[in-house]
């Protein structure tokens, strides 16, 4: 049904036509421009009463505005002399401005200027020699406002021109400068950074026999600049090496037995001359040499010997036999005190890379993994006494 309906209603407006009216759109023009012209007359005549009512309400404004600076004036007066009398206060205010206004060149003895900033007076006094005289341009008697002083034995009135120096305009330089004299005053005051630091550290290292060694100690810096220090201190030091011998070598001791290898291990005082230098605030790598003095150390070495055994025995079918058979036999021998007493000093290389990290204004904690490498080699086997490691270190 509502189908029907709506295909009934298309039909019907299909079929529907209106015939144009001759000057029908000539008609709806002429009442738009009409309609347009009445809108714009409405307007004008909105702006018009506007300024009528701005012309008429401004003088009203502008006298109160005046009333009001005049009385500010007159506080300010009455306030540096309080025995002035207010009844001839704003009447010699009245006749001081009217006569810097209306002179062309006015002559005045001993003033003092002070340009008047409303609603506050600030003043900057300027005092002029006698016998002195001042013309104030026309620009200057739009600027200043008179102040008139009254003496409260003498009822002299003392004219003086309240005036604030101009603001001179800055560059861009001397605006620069004094935004940076700003910060630097804004930011707290500090002592730089400390020249001298003291430091405790702990650490492990590995050598060449597979073996962590101990390192403990102090030390002390002393900073050149930001980026460059120079460090010492007294550590305990541990170290240790091993070293295979190949057969080839051909070491054979008096009793015919070859060289294998060697072991060394020793503890000692480590005296340490660094060069420390900062790449961040967090980052640092230290180079330099230090002189280790032996205090304790052990050194065996291992031989091995080839052995014939001349082994007899019965066979089953119990004939007696002689056999000969070869074996090797390994060896462990102590380097005697005397050959260990040679050595006493040993020469390395350091180097290290930090990691700090502030706890609090004082104490830094730092990880430095470090690498100790010997100038030489260690006894007559040339062991190689290098290590590496980690130190946890905390400077005061």
């Amino acid at each position: 049904m509502k189908d029907e309906l709506i295909e009934h209603i298309k039909a019907e407006l299909s079929d529907l036509d209106f015939d144009y009216r001759p000057g029908a759109w000539e008609e709806f023009q002429e009442r738009k421009h009409k309609r347009n012209k009445i809108i714009l007359w409405r307007r004008a005549l909105s702006a018009a009463a506007i300024l009528v009512i701005a012309f008429l309400l401004l003088p009203g404004k502008i006298a109160k505005q005046d009333d009001k600076n005049d009385a500010q004036v007159a506080a300010v007066i009455q306030k540096t002399n309080p025995q002035t009398s207010q009844a001839i206060v704003p009447q010699a205010i009245v006749e001081s401005q009217q006569t810097i206004k209306h002179a062309e060149a006015p002559i005045v003895t001993k003033p003092q200027f002070v340009r008047h900033t409303n609603p506050v007076v600030k003043a900057q006094v300027i005092n002029i020699e006698d016998n002195a005289s001042v013309t104030p341009s026309t620009a200057d008697t739009q600027q200043y406002i008179a102040t008139v002083p009254v003496t409260a034995n003498t009822g002299n009135i003392t004219p003086s021109v309240v005036k604030t120096p101009a603001r001179k305009k800055m560059s861009m330089e001397e605006y620069l400068e004094k935004e940076a004299q700003l910060t630097r005053k804004q930011q707290p005051v500090t002592t730089g950074e400390k020249k001298w630091s003291f430091g405790l550290m702990v650490g492990q290292a590995l050598d060449t026999r597979s073996k962590t060694n101990l390192n403990l100690g102090t030390q002390v810096s002393y900073a050149i600049n930001n980026k460059l220090a120079i460090s010492t201190g007294i550590n305990y030091n541990e170290l240790g090496g091993a070293k295979k011998i190949s057969p080839a070598a051909g070491i054979m001791d008096k009793n015919a037995r070859m060289l294998d290898g060697a072991e060394a291990s020793m503890a000692g005082i480590d005296i340490p001359l660094e060069l420390q230098y900062k790449v961040n605030k967090k980052i640092y790598a230290r180079v330099g040499v230090s002189a280790y003095s032996i205090l304790s150390q052990q050194q065996s070495l291992k031989y091995s010997q080839q052995l014939s055994v001349v082994n007899t025995y019965f066979d089953g079918a119990g004939q007696q036999r002689i056999e000969t058979v070869s074996r090797t036999e390994v060896s462990t021998e102590a380097v005697p005190d005397e050959k260990l007493k040679q050595n006493k000093y040993v020469g390395l290389y350091n180097l290290s890379v930090g990691f700090q990290q502030k706890i609090n204004n004082r104490n830094t904690l730092s990880f430095e993994p470090y690498v100790k490498v010997p100038v030489s080699g260690y006894s007559e086997q040339k062991l190689n006494l290098v290590q590496g490691g980690l130190r946890i270190k905390v400077d005061f």
